[in-house]
């Protein structure tokens, strides 16, 4: 088992440390008008609080009151990805085992992801929602990368761990002076390392290193792998890069990120900054695509035959339904807004 240290949070002397060198740069009054405003703020917090609470509450009850008929039947898919996957462990072949494990834990990822897209979309965060997605599409790729191939991908996927714990190790200990992992399990991943790059070369390291032979094995021949090689590399529809990319914005601090949440609050009813009613379609929906994406990637490794899809085929049914009641609210929210 691979360990962590509980020491890497700063301790009450290093905090009041660096407060003592702030104050050095703060004049003393300045310093005592800060303190009475600051008393004065939390003698009258919990009025505050209670009273941003009640707003917020009042306007999320407008929100799931709008929304209500979407967000149940999102979550009636989720409870039906777990339905099939349930089915299709009963069929795993011993033939495919590393593929499994691999997709089963990416499928475990996914479902948690996307109840958090759900939770921000139902508390008026649909930007979020959408950075989210993100994350879930990349799972649902880079399953299907692993379910077309052989075993021997799936193994490297699931040895590359010990690659991500080493960087990042490496990155605690230059920040903090003391790495992520305990002494004993730092000293594991870094004999698993050295094992590694003998077994694999040294571009096995890299970020998606693991994915180097499948897409080499296509025509791509460059030394450093991108998650863009992976998408172009494997068979599915390209059609969801083009929101991936839009998903990106919200996350890094490109101006058009501003831009896309500056329209959310000006279009919204809400009087609290950064809340929505509405731009719910694409993530709800690209959400449940991915979803399925996982589903069927582990379905062709416990089923490769295909001959039982009706629950795939009833998930696709189920997400058709969603994703109208989720377009047809957002005409209807975009019409009475003008």
């Amino acid at each position: 088992m691979i360990e962590t240290n509980d020491e890497q949070t700063l301790s009450v002397r290093e905090l009041q440390q660096i407060f003592d060198q702030i104050k050095e740069y703060i004049p003393a009054e300045m310093e005592a008008r800060v303190e009475s405003i600051y008393q004065e703020i939390m003698n009258q917090a919990p009025s505050i609080i209670e009273q941003r609470s009640h707003k917020v509450d009042e306007w999320r009850q407008r929100l799931s009151t709008r929304w209500r008929r979407g967000f149940d039947l999102y979550i009636l898919i989720q409870i039906l990805a777990d339905v099939i996957v349930n089915k299709l462990k009963e069929k795993r072949s011993t033939d495919s085992n590393k593929r499994f494990t691999a997709i089963y834990g990416l499928f475990f990822r996914a479902c948690v992801i996307a109840t958090e897209v759900r939770v921000l979309m139902e508390n008026g965060f649909p930007s979020g929602a959408l950075a989210r997605w993100r994350s879930l599409y990349e799972i649902g790729v880079i399953s299907w990368l692993i379910s077309e191939s052989d075993e021997s991908l799936a193994e490297k996927y699931i040895e590359h761990e010990y690659a991500e714990l080493n960087k990042l190790n490496d990155a605690f200990s230059s920040a903090y002076g003391k790495g992520l992992l305990s002494t004993a399990s730092e000293q594991v991943v870094k004999e698993k390392v050295i094992e590694l790059r003998t077994k694999y070369g040294k571009g096995f390291m890299d970020d998606y290193g693991w994915a180097s032979s499948a897409i080499q094995s296509n025509g791509n021949s460059k030394r450093k792998i991108t998650f863009h090689d992976i998408l172009e590399s494997s068979e599915l529809d390209k059609q969801m890069y083009a929101d991936y990319k839009f998903a990106c914005q919200s996350i890094h601090s490109a101006p058009s990120g501003f831009t896309q949440l500056a329209r959310q609050i000006i279009n919204s009813d809400a009087s609290i900054h950064g809340l929505a009613n509405r731009e719910f379609y694409i993530p709800a929906t690209n959400s449940l695509r991915s979803l399925l994406q996982c589903c069927l990637a582990l379905h062709r490794v416990c089923d490769p035959d295909g001959k039982d899809m009706l629950y795939q085929r009833l998930m696709l049914r189920f997400i058709k339904e969603c994703g109208n009641e989720f377009y047809e609210k957002e005409i209807s929210e975009k019409s009475n807004a003008t």
